[in-house]
């Protein structure tokens, strides 16, 4: 790859890249600068400085291998409808496409598995992993899931406690949405070594919401689940926030009948939390 301010292992900015056998990729990546902390926003539009893999335009299909990324974030993808990429293959027995961690220091190294913001994203099961990040991110584009198993996590706790997890819009999730479009047929969203009864690490399965844009417009996070599991040893399993529309229909989609399966949310507090903050609603199907 070539040009300015861009430092990641592959780069796709047009034309088409596929591998149908066997891709390896380890990118050591670089550290995140220092952006401040006067933003109340910053969670939602704090830059990545490198990923192992970033798509903004074109095709990127990637059926088997192993991403492994030790500073920054696993897979990127933005653009516009152009955009499509595919992670693994509709076979689950296939080997899966795995998304290895990165040593967390601070918030210097950290980053989300998978990041969706623009394009077309589509993934066929798989392992995706953080060790201080989401396990897929959402803020533009569309996401469609047809399993996996992905894992988020905050590598330390809530300010002033030894045990407290993080919790709200600015913690790490398996899934997290903050505007776009997915919709899941299958998964398992949890937190970074998810044991069920074990308390030793902590974190969330799910978090919806929207935002504001900035013409003033709302710009809604729209989760249709059809099936998965979202497990958690902290607060929620699933949590609604505001300007999300979430519906829940397990087997529910008609366009896709044979597709989807059961729902199962667990959490510490409670499986589902709808959170109206500021007389701001979310809705719940």
């Amino acid at each position: 790859q070539t040009g300015a301010d861009v430092f990641d292992s592959v780069y796709v900015d047009g034309g088409s890249f596929a591998s149908y056998g066997t891709l390896n990729i380890t990118h050591t990546g670089l550290e995140n600068d220092d952006q401040g902390t006067d933003n109340l926003n910053l969670y939602q539009n704090f830059i990545i400085k490198s990923y192992a893999v970033r798509v903004e335009d074109g095709s990127f299909t990637i059926v088997k291998g192993n991403i492994v990324n030790y500073c920054g974030g696993g897979v990127y993808v933005s653009g516009n409808d152009s955009t499509k990429v595919i992670l693994g293959t509709a076979d689950e027995q296939g080997s899966p496409l795995g998304n290895n961690n990165w040593n967390y220091k601070g918030n210097k190294k950290g980053g989300p598995a998978v990041k969706v913001n623009g394009g077309q994203l589509t993934i066929h099961y798989g392992t995706y992993t953080t060790m201080q990040g989401d396990g897929i991110l959402i803020s533009k584009g569309t996401a469609v899931v047809n399993g996996g198993r992905f894992e988020g996590r905050d590598s330390y706790y809530a300010p002033n406690s030894t045990d407290a997890t993080i919790a709200g819009p600015a913690a790490s999730y398996g899934f997290k949405m903050y505007g776009g479009e997915a919709t899941i047929y299958g998964g398992t969203f949890t937190h970074y070594n998810y044991q069920g009864n074990n308390t030793a690490d902590k974190g969330s399965g799910a978090f919806v919401m929207g935002t504001i844009g900035n013409d003033g417009k709302v710009v809604t996070g729209t989760a249709k689940i059809y099936g998965g599991e979202f497990l958690a040893r902290g607060q929620l399993g699933f949590s609604v926030y505001e300007y999300a529309d979430v519906t829940f229909a397990p087997y529910g989609d008609v366009e896709n009948p044979d597709k989807g399966g059961d729902i199962s949310v667990e959490g510490s507090a409670a499986g589902l939390g709808i959170e109206n903050t500021n007389g701001i609603s979310a809705t719940v199907t």
